[in-house]
């Protein structure tokens, strides 16, 4: 009797604890709807609720990106893209896009904007999961992030430009074997709780393939894990990587700023 009082008590505790892990699934009636206000010379953009009552009234904000409201959504106001929630509210600004839409999500990511311009990031529930505090950061791959210390803010308003984005890809194709570095900037990496994973003390760091991330550090080229330790290559265990080598002082140039890297791939 005891030990199927046991088993009784260990099977309610792991429902209670199921029940609490678990979000409550919203209904679609919960949902908010994007419509469109044709008729008018422009056309203007809200959202409604399934019974048809107008929660975000037309003309508030320029543009709707996101369809369906779950939790929250993303729209285009006068100063950028913001995610709202389901009153209508601004949350936070988000990041932009190349494309001028607000930033994609990754590994249920997204990066936003502080109020100084620092950028942080934040989940589709609308919670703020690594505050605002970089300069510049990729987007999240396999649980990491890379970040910049010394970056200029707002440097995205440059680097996302086509123009830019034109110009690396020329030095790529004309240059393969070149590393092109701004001084001044060390990179790093964070998980996906904000945690420095990755001290910003090298000059590039590269994507990561078969467990090790190639980096750039006082003029050395070599290969790391994904603390930091020092890992020789071994073609066998890392077949998407390739011999490097270590010296490359002589196949880095430095610039001052993207303005001196621009004017360099003009005159080649």
């Amino acid at each position: 009797m005891k030990i199927l009082l046991k088993l009784l008590f260990c099977l309610l505790l792991v429902m209670l604890l199921s029940c609490k892990s678990s979000p409550r699934q919203l209904r679609a009636d919960e949902y908010l709807y994007s419509i469109t206000d044709t008729a008018g010379p422009v056309d203007r953009y809200g959202y409604r609720d399934s019974a048809g009552n107008m929660i975000v009234p037309f003309g508030k904000y320029s543009f709707n990106y996101t369809d369906t409201i779950k939790s929250i959504g993303f729209v285009l106001a006068s100063d950028g893209s913001w995610a709202i929630d389901k009153q209508g509210e601004k949350l936070f600004q988000t990041y932009p896009s190349p494309n001028n839409g607000p930033d994609e999500v990754n590994e249920g990511l997204f990066r936003i904007l502080g109020a100084d311009g620092t950028i942080g990031f934040a989940d589709m529930e609308g919670n703020i999961v690594v505050s605002p505090r970089f300069s510049a950061t990729s987007i999240f791959s396999d649980g990491k992030a890379t970040f910049c210390q010394g970056c200029p803010l707002a440097m995205y308003k440059i680097v996302q430009t086509e123009g830019f984005r034109q110009v690396m890809l020329k030095l790529r194709n004309e240059k393969p074997d070149i590393f092109f570095i701004i001084s001044g900037r060390k990179y790093g990496r964070i998980n996906l709780k904000g945690d420095t994973i990755l001290r910003p003390i090298y000059e590039r760091i590269f994507p990561t393939w078969d467990g090790i991330t190639m980096v750039l550090k006082d003029g050395n080229a070599f290969y790391i894990d994904s603390v930091g330790n020092e890992v020789d290559y071994d073609p066998l265990k890392h077949p998407s990587q390739k011999p490097i080598q270590r010296d490359v002082t002589k196949c880095t140039i430095y610039f001052k700023n993207e303005e001196e890297l621009l004017k360099f791939s003009k005159s080649l």
